[in-house]
Formats: C-alpha cells, sequence, structure tokens
C-alpha cells in the first residue's frame, strides 16, 4: 500500500547487545528491540518490503559498527 502511495517505508530497528541490555530493558519493552544476534534474519524477514532500515544501538557504539556490517551485505 505505501508503494502505491509513492511513498518510501524505513524502519527503525533498536538493538540490544550484551553492552545495552540493561539500560535498554529499563527503557523499552523487550518486544520493541531488535537482539544484534538476530540481526541477519529481522533484516532478511523485511528487506523486500522497506526501502531502508536506520539503525540505533545505545549506549555501544561497538555494537552500531558491527550492525553497519552485517547489513552492509545486503546492500
Amino acid at each position: 500500500m505505501v508503494k502505491e502511495q509513492n511513498s518510501k517505508l524505513y524502519l527503525y530497528f533498536v538493538l540490544i547487545t550484551e553492552n545495552n541490555k540493561e539500560f535498554l530493558l529499563k527503557h523499552l519493552p523487550k518486544e520493541e528491540l531488535v537482539h544484534i544476534d538476530k540481526l541477519d534474519e529481522a533484516i532478511q524477514s523485511v528487506e523486500n518490503y522497506v526501502d531502508g532500515i536506520l539503525f540505533s544501538s545505545p549506549t555501544d557504539h561497538e555494537g552500531l559498527i558491527k550492525s553497519l556490517k552485517i547489513s552492509h551485505k545486503f546492500i
């Protein structure tokens, strides 16, 4: 339906890692988080439906770098 409107759809993944899980679980429901170890699977499940994905890994810069390396193979 979004494509029929000539619009673009972007998804926002908040990544949970070992380094930020304590912080994130205090502030966000677990269901809203994507575990860094499941990122491949999460991207594959939506890649045909979205125009792009934004990644965030609060308090874990290394987690963000890892997510970009993982996502690069889908480009």
